[in-house]
């Protein structure tokens, strides 16, 4: 099934049970299974996860919301993976925090649900959703906007959802940089013809992206290193050696990262 210019999490343009029913991957296989199951994967993952360990906690240090319970979703949580992660970052700091995750996927919203932690998911476009402006404290949006042809309603909405003086981290692969265009375009084709991707971001584009939907970025990370071949990339992610070369090219090469993270901070209501 090319998904090349579906939204994933807009059931306007392909249904997400049809998907299902087809055995589609993109849509049925273990998260838990694919981010974890091998040591290269587990690497790569849990080097993201102490991304958003840095950031949240810096944004805790000097939040005004230093009372009550915070809200936290994320946004295409799929099975809830970041979303049980993200509790854990508060958990260690001390906070309380209720967890919620929204999906077009209801096989992965499910998984996410079971979850005790989880206090509530929802079945959603991320392009309209039903939840009441600025109700959350902190939205994580990783790995999604790059399927969603138009991202400027998408990100509006996470905008609309986010209160003041909240954080909202918009996480994207770095596919617009140099090595991932040499692997797309010159050392594997076959993932131009197979990817759901429609957009293949950089810092700059991420930037203008957020830009155009209103808001503005207060700082885009990246991390990592981007290797132009997928073998190449299992094989140093697997690698104690590997992981040493990822860290030094990453250094040398700061523009060449294999994601990059995006935080919004809103403005505190006085400044609206």
């Amino acid at each position: 099934m090319d998904q090349r210019n579906s939204d994933p999490l807009s059931s306007a343009h392909l249904s997400p049970k049809a998907a299902i029913a087809d055995g589609n991957p993109w849509y049925t296989e273990s998260q838990l299974d694919v981010a974890l199951g091998t040591k290269g994967n587990r690497f790569a993952t849990e080097a993201r996860w102490r991304q958003l360990d840095f950031l949240v906690s810096s944004w805790l240090t000097k939040s005004s919301s230093q009372g009550g319970e915070l809200r936290i979703l994320d946004a295409g949580c799929g099975d809830g993976l970041d979303l049980n992660m993200m509790g854990g970052i508060f958990a260690g700091a001390g906070r309380k925090a209720s967890l919620y995750g929204c999906d077009y996927n209801p096989l992965r919203l499910a998984v996410a649900g079971k979850n005790p932690a989880v206090k509530g998911v929802f079945l959603t476009s991320l392009a309209e959703t039903p939840i009441a402006p600025q109700s959350f404290d902190v939205i994580l949006c990783n790995h999604v906007i790059e399927h969603i042809e138009d991202t400027k309603p998408a990100l509006r909405e996470l905008g609309r959802m986010l209160r003041p003086g909240g954080m909202l981290i918009v996480g994207v692969p770095n596919e617009g940089c140099m090595m991932a265009r040499l692997r797309n375009h010159v050392l594997q084709r076959s993932i131009m013809r197979t990817t759901d991707h429609v957009h293949f971001f950089t810092a700059a584009t991420l930037g203008t992206a957020i830009s155009n939907a209103g808001m503005r970025a207060k700082s885009i990370v990246g991390y990592g290193f981007f290797p132009p071949h997928l073998r190449l990339n299992n094989w140093m992610w697997g690698s104690g050696i590997g992981r040493v070369l990822l860290k030094v090219f990453g250094a040398i090469m700061p523009g060449q990262s294999a994601d990059l993270l995006c935080v919004i901070e809103a403005a505190p209501a006085e400044l609206k």
